[in-house]
């Protein structure tokens, strides 16, 4: 029994001091979703842009640009 509770206390319990999460740097991550459809028309387009960076936009990390097209 005290060995399962040991076990799920180093689990379930956060490291305190251990993080990846630097106070001088401020990272942010933009995202924008699109959904259209044409007029009258069963065909659309769907997609998303996402952008990911440090520095309030100083420094690309990570740009995702997806599309797609729609039936319905």
């Amino acid at each position: 029994m005290r060995l399962t509770i040991v076990v799920l206390a180093f689990f379930i319990l956060p490291k305190i001091g251990v993080s990846q999460f630097h106070e001088d740097q401020v990272g942010a991550w933009y995202m924008y979703f699109f959904n259209t459809s044409f007029k009258e028309s069963v065909w659309g387009v769907q997609g998303d842009v996402q952008y990911r960076n440090f520095n309030l936009g100083g420094d690309l990390e990570q740009l995702l640009l997806r599309g797609g097209v729609t039936y319905s």
